[in-house]
């Protein structure tokens, strides 16, 4: 058996205690160490794969010159090889897609509560913003009603003032007070009198329709 082979056999030994320690060690890492993990792994694999290729050829180069029981072992030994790198590269492919899986569930959850957090402030702004809205036409509604109540008063002072000589705004405010509840009741005094006369006309004319039925009623009789 050649240097060569026996060099690449040492390699390839090497390379897979690498390779078993890290997928054995895999989830204890960070989730930084497992990023570079796997990146040196797949870079390790691909190196695996060159060292069994370099051997099968040293094999068939060889062929002619190497006996054929050392030719049986040899190939035994790659098959060997072989089937303990597919298994090394079967268990890091399971680890590495079950932490692929897995990043890929959390950013999605990540997601879905960056969404709800978007959603649950677009509410809140909602309501702060309908809520300043309303703060705001109460004021303005407070500031007509206390500019509407400001002119009465002006006026009602300045009538007063000019016939009793007296200045007296509280006086003023009072006066108003009483004006606007008189308004206030006369208005209301005026919409029952209003309703009692259409009750009164709607009264009438029922009246004269049924009376006009009966006679016509008796004529025909």
């Amino acid at each position: 058996m050649s240097d060569f082979f026996s060099s690449q056999e040492d390699e390839l030994n090497i390379l897979f205690d690498k390779l078993t320690k890290t997928i054995s060690t895999f989830t204890t890492l960070s989730r930084e160490l497992k990023e570079k993990a796997i990146i040196e792994t797949n870079s390790k694999i691909r190196e695996g794969e060159t060292i069994l290729e370099k051997m099968e050829n040293f094999i068939k180069k060889n062929e002619n010159t190497i006996g054929n029981d050392e030719m049986i072992e040899l190939h035994k030994k790659i098959n060997n090889y072989k089937n303990e790198f597919n298994n090394i590269v079967y268990k890091f492919n399971k680890t590495q897609n079950t932490y692929i899986n897995k990043k890929a569930e959390s950013a999605l959850i990540d997601n879905i509560d960056i969404n709800i957090n978007n959603k649950k402030n677009i509410l809140i702004d909602d309501d702060i913003s309908s809520k300043k809205e309303k703060n705001k036409n109460k004021e303005e509604s407070t500031k007509n009603r206390n500019s509407i109540s400001n002119n009465i008063n002006k006026v009602f002072e300045k009538n007063i003032g000019n016939i009793t000589g007296v200045n007296n705004t509280e006086n003023v405010n009072n006066i108003s007070d009483e004006v606007f509840n008189s308004i206030t009741i006369k208005s209301k005094k005026k919409k029952r009198i209003f309703y009692g006369i259409i009750i009164i006309l709607l009264v009438v004319i029922i009246s004269s329709i049924l009376f006009f039925i009966f006679s016509q009623k008796k004529t025909k009789n």
